[in-house]
């Protein structure tokens, strides 16, 4: 009888002492400092991250850009962004017709037409089909032109080339410098906005 008096007792004490050893307990169970024991609640975890991707976008048998990036990453549920490190893009304007009708890879050398771009980073919007590069934007063209900015952007549907940002143009004979420049892949228009400095050589 008196064992069964204690047993019911000590249930009863250490729920009235629950202020006095709960906290500690607690303490003691969770985990180390840093480690997550799951994702939070509401998280997205849906993310992952590839090296040495490749892809790129034809039309009626036409190549129109490759992308090359040391290392891809997507984040925060946006499937459609795809981050990108270390990138390599090729553009692919529609030149001058070269009188047979098709334009060759020697063809876009010659008239420019062709966009050799590198930069440290860039970011792929699949949906808006956009194309954003950014830090040290170098775009080397077919007929020896260079173009130096911080930030360009390459917009598929119209098959533009441009950026708000300064530019530096570099050519044999001269040095176009400014803000902002638009080129166009399909007609091979462009123009240097802001006010220009050039510096003939």
């Amino acid at each position: 009888m008196r064992a069964r008096i204690i047993a019911l007792l000590i249930p009863l004490f250490l729920l009235l002492a629950a202020p006095l050893w709960y906290p500690a307990a607690a303490d003691f169970l969770s985990p180390p400092h840093g480690l997550a024991a799951g994702p939070a609640k509401g998280a997205d975890i849906r993310q992952f991250a590839l090296t040495g991707v490749r892809f790129s976008q034809s039309r009626g048998g036409r190549p129109e850009w490759q992308i090359k990036a040391a290392r891809l990453i997507t984040a925060g549920g946006r499937d459609d962004q795809l981050h990108l490190e270390k990138v390599v893009a090729v553009l692919h304007g529609q030149g001058k017709d070269n009188g047979k009708g098709k334009e060759t890879a020697q063809d876009e050398e010659k008239d420019g037409s062709r966009f050799h771009i590198t930069s440290d980073k860039g970011v792929y919007d699949s949906k808006a089909l956009v194309l954003t590069l950014v830090n040290e934007v170098l775009v080397r063209m077919g007929n020896g032109y260079e173009l130096r900015t911080d930030t360009l952007q390459y917009l598929e549907k119209t098959s533009m080339v441009q950026t708000s940002a300064p530019v530096s143009l570099v050519g044999k004979d001269l040095t176009v410098s400014g803000r902002g420049m638009a080129y166009n892949l399909k007609t091979g228009s462009y123009a240097v906005g802001g006010r220009l400095s050039v510096d003939l050589k």
